[in-house]
């Protein structure tokens, strides 16, 4: 088991070298969350636990991002312990004060309970919102009118055709997840695609 662990490793490495090379962005490969010489990538997925590696760096469609894959073993009273792996894009916007938003459809009890304590604001809005399938929406019930600013038929469409990503929203920043991938040049250019559609469109709501 731990030598497929090592393959899968050296294969995700090297289609993300790849794709680092046919977009013109910069690879750095593995990472210290105590280094200053990179900037953290945070969102719901950032602990003081989480390892990051194949960090990559560039500007695609006007946007500043940083693509990692991170690792993290999560736990809680009561619950079960679960291992997590996230491939994630983050792009940062133009928009600024956008609110908080999480839009899952992948991570487990364990990982929420943990969230609710790191991020007390968010509450489940589900029902508050138009429909998005089987994803939860997270966010600060006091926004609610800025997320539906957020949530319309052209947003809803989108999601639809990227049901295998999660999102996040806050502020001037978007995060695109993978959680537990296979990672491949078609994963990675799917991220970029949904990302940058993101992106422009964020930089949109008024």
């Amino acid at each position: 088991m731990k030598g497929f662990l090592t393959l899968t490793k050296l294969a995700a490495k090297s289609v993300i070298k790849q794709f680092a090379n046919k977009y013109n962005l910069v690879y750095f490969g593995a990472v210290s969350a105590r280094s200053d010489e990179h900037q953290l990538v945070r969102g719901v997925t950032a602990a003081s636990t989480h390892t990051d590696n194949n960090y990559t760096v560039g500007t695609y469609n006007g946007h500043d991002l940083i693509l990692v894959e991170r690792r993290n073993v999560i736990s809680h009273p009561k619950l079960p312990t679960t291992k997590h792996h996230w491939l994630i894009l983050q792009i940062d916007l133009k928009q600024k004060d956008l609110p908080h938003i999480f839009i899952d459809s992948h991570h487990d009890q364990t990982f929420h309970s943990n969230l609710s304590i790191g991020h007390s604001k968010l509450r489940d809005i589900t029902s508050l919102v138009p429909n998005l399938g089987h994803s939860r929406i997270l966010a600060p019930v006091e926004h609610i009118e800025d997320v539906h600013k957020i949530i319309t038929n052209d947003f809803i469409a989108a999601m639809h055709s990227f049901q295998h990503f999660d999102y996040e929203i806050n502020d001037d920043q978007l995060f695109v997840y993978a959680h537990n991938p296979l990672i491949t040049t078609v994963l990675l250019t799917d991220m970029l695609r949904i990302g940058a559609w993101l992106a422009d469109y964020l930089d949109k709501v008024n």
